[in-house]
């Protein structure tokens, strides 16, 4: 697994780095499959796009490390992530009763979504062919 930051300089998104920032990602790569863990963008610096470059750097990182997919889960209620995944090629898998509990005890549903990150980070598989070429 790793974690990634976003950072500022100067008031714009300089990168993503495992120092301090603004923002995180966190995932884990179990051979073909990743997971976006968690992911989040402090209050003041969101709507800036540091989501948008969080998650398309760790897409590219898990299929660098060999992951195939990518899943995750994210509230049926927050439309905003839904559009931010489904933006960079997360389609809904699944659904997760009752997966979030709240601070006053009551809990609410997921949505489970996967990713093929060859399609999405515009990366073609290794083509494998047979002795005789086919």
């Amino acid at each position: 697994g790793f974690g990634l930051v976003a950072r500022l300089f100067d008031r714009k998104l300089a990168g993503i780095d495992a120092m301090r920032g603004v923002g995180f990602a966190i995932c884990r790569v179990i051979g073909t499959e990743s997971e976006l863990l968690s992911i989040g963008v402090s209050p003041a610096y969101r709507r800036r796009g540091i989501a948008c470059s969080l998650l398309r750097v760790a897409m590219e990182r898990c299929l660098l490390a060999g992951a195939r997919a990518m899943f995750l889960e994210v509230a049926t209620d927050n439309i905003a992530a839904q559009r931010l995944y489904e933006s960079h090629g997360f389609r809904r898998v699944g659904i997760r009763p009752d997966y979030y509990q709240h601070a006053d005890g009551s809990r609410s549903n997921a949505y489970t979504m996967r990713c093929d990150l060859y399609r999405a980070c515009g990366t073609a598989p290794a083509r494998t062919t047979d002795r005789a070429g086919r």
